[in-house]
């Protein structure tokens, strides 16, 4: 933990996301599992909507766009499917589990802290990358607000690889799933009531349907 204090608490030169890779390193030490080099690329060709290049705007819509914006910014032709890799380990390891967890640490310290020192431009950064990937994740969702019922399955579902489906979530969706399981919540259970309710339900079939086809079958 004193690493990670440490690494909020030193200024950065600008306020934004790219900050992330190199504050999470700091925090981690050994323990970071990405690269420092194309991390700070990484985060924001797949957080970002678009950036400028020169007075252009370039949207970044799609994998192409995102691998076209890493060759760009790195100016090393690499295989596309090794830039796919990437993104996917970086997306799904050091996002998920070293840069979101240590987001969410130094939001809480401000929360509970308010007077707590941060570092020049390191709350700024927190705050943009939560509300970025918030957004990327869950859409409108406001994962904050929900039950902590409706957490669990959110997280059950993210923890079996339905992170494309969490930003089509609604409350109605959720009381459904819910509908459906006993006092556990478990991964299983919650799979077990999407299956049941692909069959079932009456307003998002539709929607269960289709998870079944891209997750579990």
């Amino acid at each position: 933990m004193k690493e990670i204090l440490a690494a909020l608490k030193k200024d950065r030169k600008y306020p934004g996301i790219s900050n992330l890779p190199f504050i999470a390193n700091e925090a981690y030490k050994n323990d970071y599992n990405g690269t420092l080099g194309i991390d700070k690329f990484l985060i924001t060709g797949y957080l970002q909507n678009f950036y400028m290049d020169g007075t252009q705007k370039e949207f970044l819509n799609n994998f192409g766009d995102r691998i076209a914006y890493l060759k760009k910014k790195t100016n090393v032709e690499t295989d596309n499917t090794e830039i796919i890799n990437h993104y996917m380990q970086f997306i799904y390891s050091t996002l998920e589990y070293c840069i979101m967890p240590l987001v969410n640490i130094g939001i809480e310290i401000k929360t509970k802290c308010p007077n707590w020192k941060f570092g020049a431009n390191v709350i700024e950064s927190l705050e943009e990358c939560k509300s970025k990937y918030y957004t990327k994740t869950y859409g409108g969702l406001n994962v904050d607000e929900l039950s902590d019922s409706h957490k669990l399955i959110v997280g059950a579902m993210k923890d079996y690889g339905m992170v494309g489906a969490l930003k089509n979530l609604n409350g109605e969706i959720l009381d459904e799933i819910q509908s459906r399981l006993n006092v556990r919540y478990s991964t299983t259970d919650v799979l077990r009531a999407i299956n049941y309710l692909a069959q079932n339900s009456q307003k998002y079939r539709d929607f269960y349907v289709d998870l079944k086809k891209k997750y579990m079958i």
